[in-house]
């Protein structure tokens, strides 16, 4: 880990803000041990712009998720985000339980996040819930922006509506479900609370489930929040 935190010592050293110095940054958590340390270098290799999550960072996002309270687990991902020459969002991820690739891809759209390569690791299994904290704040530091809180706590809310209803049908299926619904919801002009309902039971026909009621108005209600969901009631 050598590499990586004298990169995080330049990087703060020389006051780096800006994405004019990169186009891809690592973002650490606090406090890793020598073994894990020793499993982000090989996994992603040493040098490069480095930055550390720090321990408040990741408090202060667990807690729009869990009303307060301390991090249930040690969170040991860490996270490479890389904006130059992408087009769309494109995850990869290793060790992260209770979340899929395109789960994570559905949400960050929601974030307001565009264009970029997310590559998630962790030394050992742990949720991937955390992982939403460190890919926002390496985009933000590259595109020298910031998301707007809305969207990064509706992006947070859709992710744990995604693990819940993954639980029951699946998370491949659960990721289908939203990005699906959303798709047609940012192409709908004009719409009424029975017909977005009537689309999101056709999808559900389609994949051969069905959600309970209170989980499709969940979906309703969150859903037709999201950037992508450009829409009117009548």
């Amino acid at each position: 880990m050598k590499g990586a935190k004298l990169a995080v010592a330049l990087a703060l050293a020389l006051g780096f803000s800006s994405s004019a110095s990169s186009s891809s940054i690592l973002v650490m958590p606090p406090d890793l041990d020598r073994s894990q340390q020793d499993f982000v270098d090989k996994y992603f290799g040493e040098g490069g712009y480095s930055q550390l999550i720090s321990e408040k960072e990741l408090e202060d996002y667990y807690s729009t998720f869990s009303r307060g309270g301390k991090l249930e687990e040690n969170v040991t991902a860490t996270c490479k985000v890389t904006i130059e020459g992408m087009s769309g969002i494109s995850v990869s991820s290793y060790n992260l339980s209770t979340v899929t690739d395109p789960m994570i891809e559905t949400v960050l759209a929601t974030a307001g996040i565009k264009d970029c390569d997310v590559t998630l690791a962790s030394p050992v299994i742990e949720d991937g819930i955390y992982a939403l904290a460190s890919i926002f704040k390496g985009y933000e530091f590259l595109t020298d922006s910031k998301l707007g809180s809305e969207n990064k706590s509706l992006a947070i809310e859709e992710l744990i509506r995604m693990q819940a209803i993954g639980r029951k049908i699946g998370y491949t299926e659960s990721a289908k479900l939203f990005s699906t619904f959303k798709y047609f919801l940012k192409r709908l002009k004009v719409y009424s609370d029975d017909s977005v309902l009537y689309m999101l039971q056709l999808i559900e026909d389609t994949g051969s489930y069905t959600l309970t009621e209170e989980q499709n108005s969940q979906c309703v209600g969150l859903l037709e929040n999201t950037p992508e969901a450009v829409v009117t009631r009548f």
